[in-house]
C-alpha cells in the first residue's frame, strides 16, 4: 500500500516585485504551513519523505512539515510549475521501500493531479491537502487503481491541529 499526500504550498506573499520563484509565504501562509504540518504529524500514515518544488514558498511549506514530522525533505526543480506528467515522473522515481510520500508543489498541477488520481474535481487552495492511497507496492504503478481517501483545505482543519 502506498500513500501520496498532494499538497499545494501555503499562501504566498503578494510581493510581485520579486520574481515568482523567490516569493515567500505570507504570515497567513506561515501559520497555515504550521497547521497542516501538525495535522500531518497526527496521521498514522504520515509522510516519510517530503519532495517539493525548489521555489521559496514550497520550500518554506516543506520545512514546516519537516519540523513536525522529522521527515527528510528533497527539493526538485522539476516540480516548479509542474504539470501532471512532471509530477508523476518525480513520484514514480521514488524508492519502493517508501510507503508514504508528500509532494508540495504549485497549482494548477497539484489540483489537476489530485483530480485525476482522486477521480473527482479537486481544487486545492493554498495549504490544501489531498490524500490518495494505492493498493500497490510500486510507485511506478500508482495510476492503476488510486483511491481518494480525503481532501482538506487548511481553513477547514480544526484549530486543535
Amino acid at each position: 500500500m502506498k500513500t501520496l499526500w498532494i499538497i499545494r504550498h501555503a499562501h504566498a506573499s503578494g510581493n510581485y516585485s520579486l520574481n515568482d520563484h523567490s516569493r515567500k509565504l505570507s504570515s497567513l501562509g506561515e501559520a497555515d504551513a504550521r497547521k497542516i504540518a501538525k495535522f500531518l504529524s497526527m496521521q498514522p500514515d504520515a509522510p516519510r519523505l517530503v519532495v517539493h518544488s525548489d521555489a521559496m514558498r514550497t520550500t518554506q511549506t516543506a520545512h514546516a512539515i519537516e519540523s513536525a514530522l522529522s521527515a527528510p525533505v528533497v527539493a526538485e526543480a522539476a516540480l516548479y510549475n509542474a504539470d501532471v506528467d512532471d509530477l508523476l515522473a518525480v513520484i514514480k522515481d521514488q524508492s519502493n521501500s517508501l510507503e508514504s510520500l508528500a509532494v508540495v508543489a504549485h497549482n494548477p498541477g497539484v489540483s489537476y493531479m489530485a483530480s485525476l488520481l482522486g477521480k473527482k474535481n479537486i481544487a486545492l487552495e493554498p495549504a490544501g491537502i489531498a490524500k490518495i492511497v494505492f493498493d500497490s507496492t510500486s510507485w511506478t504503478t500508482i495510476t492503476h487503481d488510486p483511491h481518494l481517501d480525503f481532501f482538506i483545505q487548511a481553513d477547514t482543519i480544526p484549530n486543535k491541529w
